[in-house]
């Protein structure tokens, strides 16, 4: 029963996790916009791929990983700014007609899951948050194996929920908004992945 409770608390941590709306979020709603439901999926699976590198530390408590993750934490996240930059003027760079068509050939599925794993595996910062929020939910960590897989599955089915949950709602809006709703959200994505990604490197300069 409290394996249960600990994976049932660990599911609602995981979709928590991803309630503050980040850039691989956007990422993922325009690929739903630009490619449909099926590939935008593709990045979201690399994010949990990674997201599980994360949970296995906030699980088991491996503490000269996460002190490796601290120590080295402004050069990865200025990386992963750098990687958001270049996407925010790709998108921002693209003819209208580019979104307001759906493309199903173009998309390279390693591509997209590289984007998805890297961005989160170069963000230390999921794992404050992930702990902080198992903390929050009073999961803790107590050495067990069941009781660490049981946080892993919960944090990632929670994650998952999250994904299928926001890909079907960016697709049903799409559907209602009409072709509009492509050049609206895909200009809009691209500007505040600009302006993220503008922050973070210009906040790790004043540092």
């Amino acid at each position: 029963m409290t394996a249960f409770i600990t994976f049932f608390k660990s599911v609602i941590a995981g979709f928590a996790m991803c309630l503050p709306i980040g850039p691989l979020t956007i990422i993922v709603i325009r690929k739903t916009i630009q490619y449909g439901k099926h590939r935008a999926t593709i990045p979201a699976v690399g994010s949990l791929i990674a997201d599980i590198f994360y949970s296995s530390i906030a699980a088991f408590g491996i503490s000269f990983i996460a002190e490796f993750l601290n120590k080295y934490s402004h050069y990865f996240q200025v990386t992963a700014a750098m990687i958001l930059f270049v996407i925010s003027l790709r998108i921002l760079q693209k003819p209208i007609s580019e979104f307001t068509q759906k493309k199903r050939g173009k998309l390279s599925a390693i591509k997209s899951f590289s984007l998805g794993f890297f961005l989160v595996l170069f963000n230390p910062a999921v794992l404050f948050f992930m702990t902080t929020l198992l903390t929050a939910f009073n999961i803790s960590p107590d050495g067990f194996y069941t009781t660490g897989l049981m946080i892993i599955s919960g944090l990632f089915i929670g994650e998952l929920l999250w994904w299928i949950f926001i890909i079907n709602l960016t697709h049903w809006a799409t559907g209602k908004l009409g072709k509009q709703a492509p050049v609206l959200i895909n200009k809009l994505s691209g500007f505040i992945l600009l302006i993220l990604s503008t922050i973070i490197i210009i906040k790790s300069f004043i540092k």
